[in-house]
C-alpha cells in the first residue's frame, strides 16, 4: 500500500481541526455544568482529543462508549471534580450524537430532492 502524501497531511490538518473544534465544544458545554470549576480551554481541547484517540483504539468498546467518558473525566481531574468531568463527557456524547444526526438528515433531504430533481428531469424529457 503507498500513501500519497498530500493526501495523508489533508487528512491530518482536517483531524486536527476537528479535536480542535470538539475541544472548543466540551469548553463551551463546561460553562453549562453547575459548580464545575473552570478549566483552561487548551487542556479541555488537549483532553478531548487523546480521550477521542483513547476511545478510537479501545476496539472492545464499540464507539469507545465509556472509555472515552471516563478518560476525559480523569484527563481533567486536576481541574475538575471527577463527577463534573464525567458529565461534561456525557453532555459531549450528547451533542456529538446531535451533530451527527442533523448532518445525516441533511445530507439525505439533499440527495431525497437531488433524486428527485433527476426523476422530473428525465419524465419531463419523455
Amino acid at each position: 500500500i503507498t500513501l500519497k502524501p498530500v493526501g495523508l497531511a489533508k487528512s491530518l490538518a482536517f483531524f486536527a481541526f476537528m479535536g480542535a473544534v470538539n475541544g472548543l465544544v466540551s469548553a463551551c458545554l463546561l460553562k453549562s455544568i453547575p459548580g464545575a470549576v473552570e478549566a483552561p480551554v487548551s487542556v479541555v481541547i488537549a483532553a478531548t482529543a487523546i480521550a477521542w484517540v483513547v476511545g478510537f483504539v479501545a476496539v472492545f468498546s464499540p464507539g469507545g462508549l465509556i472509555v472515552r467518558e471516563g478518560t476525559l473525566a480523569l484527563l481533567l481531574a486536576p481541574w475538575l471534580p471527577y463527577s463534573a468531568g464525567f458529565t461534561l463527557a456525557i453532555l459531549a456524547r450528547l451533542v456529538q450524537i446531535f451533530a451527527e444526526v442533523a448532518c445525516m438528515l441533511a445530507v439525505l433531504a439533499i440527495e431525497f430532492k437531488r433524486r428527485d430533481a433527476s426523476i422530473s428531469a428525465q419524465s419531463t424529457a419523455q
